[in-house]
């Protein structure tokens, strides 16, 4: 029996529930592709079988078998599959590139991973992870995240942080949410600070992000609860405390977001 998920399919699971710091997930599947999207958590992308149009910002990709892309954080892109093309894919959580970012400052992955002799432990291993279909723990995701790293590196080295041109300067505004979450942030506010209308900044969130601003602003911010939660520098605040210091009002609108983002996805 193959290990992949037998079905087409286009990814429309909300990025949010799967974004989170110690999230780590692998898949293979027979994809047709997906939309205009990101997340802040590092995706490895690699085609096992037929082919894939690849759009990372404006820089375009035709991955054969064998080849792979590494989309990081924040960076808007978007997959366009032939019939019958089989795809398998790793999601990274932030928390498990610590070392990497310590070890290269100011220096990624590269983007496009072309050679297919290389790629063979990379997709050995992603291709490995997927067939557990089990929650991994911190270790786990650490230790398979540095072995992958280390054959990357090994193949092809690092390169230097890709600024975002200003036709994307979109993932710089979620950066600045996930900065100033804990600020009086709004629609308004927002589309002030960078220069856009209020109109065209919502479509955006909307094509890209799949939520509303406001939800989307809510959903870092329960994020960030849930972090300093499980921490144990703050075992001695109760949840309206921590829920006040993330930038909500109350326990209930935390409760509130909670139940609309991420109770299914923990």
């Amino acid at each position: 029996m193959e290990n992949y998920i037998t079905r087409t399919w286009v990814r429309d699971i909300n990025e949010s529930t799967r974004d989170f710091p110690i999230y780590f997930h692998a898949e293979k599947y027979e994809s047709i592709g997906y939309t205009a999207h990101l997340h802040r958590n590092a995706e490895i992308y690699c085609v096992v079988k037929g082919n894939s149009h690849v759009t990372i910002n404006e820089r375009e990709y035709d991955l054969t078998a064998g080849q792979a892309v590494v989309i990081n954080s924040l960076q808007v892109h978007s997959y366009k599959n032939s019939e019958g093309t089989i795809v398998s894919f790793l999601l990274i959580g932030s928390s498990f590139l610590q070392l990497f970012n310590s070890v290269y400052p100011k220096r990624t992955l590269p983007e496009f991973l072309s050679d297919p002799k290389a790629n063979r432990p990379i997709l050995k291993l992603i291709d490995d992870i997927a067939t557990q279909y089990d929650d991994f723990d911190t270790f786990e995701g650490m230790g398979y995240t540095n072995l992958l790293i280390h054959h990357i590196v090994k193949a092809y080295g690092t390169e230097p942080t890709k600024k975002a041109s200003k036709k994307f300067i979109f993932s710089e505004i979620i950066q600045y949410i996930y900065d100033h979450y804990k600020e009086d942030l709004s629609l308004t506010s927002l589309a002030e600070q960078f220069g856009y209308a209020p109109r065209s900044l919502g479509h955006m969130f909307g094509k890209y992000v799949k939520m509303d601003i406001r939800n989307f602003i809510n959903s870092v911010r329960a994020e960030k609860v849930l972090e300093m939660k499980a921490d144990p520098a703050h075992s001695d605040k109760t949840l309206l405390e921590l829920a006040l210091a993330c930038g909500f009002n109350s326990a209930s609108s935390f409760y509130r977001t909670y139940r609309k983002n991420f109770s299914q996805s923990r």
